[in-house]
């Protein structure tokens, strides 16, 4: 049978050729067994009875979204403007939206998730108010019910010589021990919800997780959450911890440190979906 006759038929357009010949061979055969004609071979009628039985029991909105981007989505962008601290998620539903609309509608269904972050590269207050910030921003934009939270960062000192307690927010923590008490308080004043917080020898990792049994989105920023990203040229440039003092639930203006280069790449960011279980379907 042609593709163009398998086409015709909407259970059958997300399947693989090898998988439609497949199914067509064992219809053919079920079809020889119930059918008053036992020397039929016909399996385009065969796929023909299949559509008129099962096709109306189909979830009609759920084929076209498998039809367009079956159990496994993965796509890449460069965001190559200035954000807000607070809306970094929100800056990367700009790109691919349809792709977003998709992952999101699908994760409504089923809010109940985990949320692991590992990165070997977060070293400064900018970068844990970026990271508490995100998590929130996705939990809150995406409306989840998150049962666990695990960060994970690099526990190696960082071999500069500045004043962590009066540092200005993109410069680089001395010790990672100041560094961890910054992000437990941005955790503490941001995300608002218990995290496991763990520090430990990371190899080059970067990267997200939100998931459950049915599905993972994995968001990986190329060079870590807080790579590209300065306030050198905002009005935040001179801000210090210190000047934070208790209140680290500010929206940053972020300089796009990519974008201003002479290639003007922008900040990476790779993002994978996978549905890892599919409900049965009972008839």
């Amino acid at each position: 049978m042609s593709n163009k006759k398998y086409n015709d038929y909407p259970i059958l357009s997300w399947m693989k050729d090898s998988e439609r010949k497949k199914l067509a061979v064992s219809l053919t055969s079920l079809l020889q067994q119930v059918s008053d004609d036992w020397s039929v071979d016909d399996s385009h009628k065969a796929i023909g009875m299949l559509e008129k039985w099962v096709y109306p029991l189909i979830d009609q909105d759920k084929l076209l979204r498998r039809n367009a981007f079956g159990d496994d989505l993965t796509f890449a962008f460069h965001v190559t403007h200035d954000v807000h601290s607070d809306e970094l998620f929100d800056h990367l539903q700009e790109y691919h939206p349809e792709k977003w609309n998709h992952i999101r509608h699908v994760m409504l269904k089923d809010p109940v998730v985990e949320i692991t972050y590992e990165d070997r590269y977060i070293n400064t207050p900018l970068g844990c108010i970026l990271l508490a910030q995100f998590i929130r921003r996705i939990r809150d934009l995406y409306m989840l019910s998150v049962c666990n939270y695990t960060i994970s960062l690099s526990k190696k000192d960082f071999r500069v010589k500045f004043d962590d307690e009066d540092l200005k927010l993109d410069r680089r923590f001395s010790f990672a021990e100041h560094r961890d008490r910054f992000m437990m308080e941005c955790v503490s004043q941001i995300v608002r919800d218990k995290i496991k917080y763990e520090v430990k020898n990371l190899s080059h990792t970067r990267s997200m997780r939100v998931f459950n049994k049915l599905y993972e989105l994995s968001i990986i920023p190329e060079g870590g959450l807080a790579h590209g990203w300065g306030i050198e040229n905002g009005k935040h440039r001179d801000l210090t911890t210190k000047d934070l003092g208790d209140h680290l639930d500010i929206n940053l203006h972020c300089f796009n440190r990519n974008a201003h280069r002479h290639d003007k790449s922008g900040v990476r960011y790779t993002v994978h979906f996978e549905l890892l279980k599919q409900k049965e379907t009972h008839f």
